[in-house]
């Protein structure tokens, strides 16, 4: 799934999280060579806005899984499409 799929795929993931379906979502996948970035960029942005340290923590873990995948699977790491 991605930038160039159907609407009624986020409706479905939409509908999964329970998130209004008027409201923009988007999807990273460890195959993007920029998706640890973003996440790094990400969980920085929010460093000092009080959050959580539990949340940010689970940020962390998402961000350490998806180095480990790209270190396994480098070959499929690749620019977004």
């Amino acid at each position: 799934m991605g930038v160039h799929q159907p609407d009624n795929m986020y409706v479905q993931v939409k509908d999964l999280f329970s998130i209004p379906r008027d409201e923009p979502i988007f999807i990273l996948r460890a195959q993007d060579q920029a998706s640890k970035s973003t996440l790094e960029y990400y969980l920085d942005e929010n460093a000092d806005d009080g959050n959580d340290p539990t949340w940010m923590q689970d940020v962390q873990d998402v961000i350490d899984q998806f180095d480990d995948w790209q270190v396994r699977n480098s070959a499929l790491v690749k620019r977004a499409d």
